[in-house]
């Protein structure tokens, strides 16, 4: 009797889980074409475009190379988990698209990921926004 109850606790325990893991996650959302808005309004160099990318992605603990002209490669590692984004840019625009991830439950089938990835990356965006307004 107490065999057969403990295992409809840990059959219960498992039904209740998998939903909860579920609602973790997520649509993976890559930020395509966010404008580059200056407060001035004046074309920004693509140097200085890098430099205020660079500037946010530091604020949030982002670790970010540039690549080439017009592209940088950032990664965030939080406790056991790590994204890595490419960030392609050009005067009036800017992309944040995923690359990888360790531990955040990336599902490339149905294009899901953990929820938090799509925070810290609109975290990211708010953050080189203020800089990129900070620009002459």
């Amino acid at each position: 009797m107490r065999t057969t109850l403990t295992a409809i606790v840990i059959g219960m325990g498992i039904l209740i889980a998998a939903p909860a893991q579920a609602d973790r996650n997520a649509p993976l959302e890559n930020l395509v074409d966010v404008p580059v808005g200056t407060v001035s309004g004046n074309a920004v160099p693509l140097e200085s475009l890098a430099r205020a990318i660079l500037s946010g992605c530091a604020r949030r603990g982002w670790v970010c190379d540039v690549v080439a002209p017009g592209e940088i490669k950032g990664t965030l590692v939080i406790r056991s988990h790590r994204a890595d984004v490419r960030i392609v840019f050009d005067p009036k625009k800017y992309s944040i698209i995923y690359l990888s991830s360790e531990n955040l439950r990336y599902n490339p089938g149905k294009n899901t990921i953990h929820r938090n990835y799509n925070k810290w990356v609109a975290n990211l965006r708010n953050d080189i926004n203020s800089s990129i307004a900070l620009l002459p």
